[in-house]
């Protein structure tokens, strides 16, 4: 898998002209893109990068790119990444995947690399997500990515879990799992209550 870091040229081109954007990627792109859970998410994304300029590169997600067997092109399978720089120590990330590509081990490749990039950053000391209380493939998701269960989500009937590096200085009321990660079945989709929903695969250093 390849991580492609979202950049505003990108996003604007996935909004409004599906060819393009396929172009730009270069990756076949499948009718069903975006993913249903991440599409009213991406003219919130596309602001967020115009702002943000070159150095949001890779802090507002990354496109998953795989290359199939009997495959012309790469193909695009989903996305995920964090919702903006660290705010004093602190990323939320969040993640999908197309149907079809789904409980196919893309997402725990995907996710294990980005929270592998995030750490890379001192600046990162807690990872967040949450994820509904009756989403059980979610919930073993994260522990199974290192995250702990800690309390109850922003939004209603959601639960927040969370990674802290034990190495870097604590987040306050942050509990202390360590920074290595572990593996896992699927999935996850990460929430929250002001910001959208919800990107080894090789990500730029």
């Amino acid at each position: 898998m390849q991580l492609v870091p979202s950049t505003a040229d990108l996003v604007r081109a996935e909004i409004a002209d599906p060819a393009a954007f396929a172009r730009q990627l270069g990756a076949h792109v499948p009718p069903d893109w975006p993913p249903e859970e991440a599409a009213d998410a991406l003219p919130w994304f596309l602001e967020q990068l115009e702002a943000a300029g070159p150095s949001g590169h890779g802090w507002y997600g990354f496109y998953g790119i795989v290359v199939k067997e009997h495959s012309d092109a790469p193909i695009l399978v989903g996305g995920g990444g964090s919702l903006g720089p660290p705010e004093a120590g602190v990323v939320e990330i969040g993640y999908s995947v197309l149907p079809a590509f789904r409980r196919c081990g893309y997402a725990t490749e995907m996710m294990s690399a980005v929270v592998e990039w995030l750490w890379r950053d001192a600046r990162v000391r807690l990872i967040r997500a949450q994820t509904g209380n009756d989403n059980a493939a979610s919930r073993a998701f994260l522990v199974g990515l290192g995250f702990t269960e800690t309390q109850p989500g922003a939004e209603p009937h959601t639960m927040a879990f969370e990674r802290f590096c034990s190495l870097r200085a604590p987040v306050d009321g942050a509990r202390r799992p360590a920074c290595s990660h572990r593996r896992a079945p699927q999935r996850c989709r990460a929430r929250g209550s002001d910001r959208p929903p919800g990107g080894t695969p090789r990500i730029p250093a």
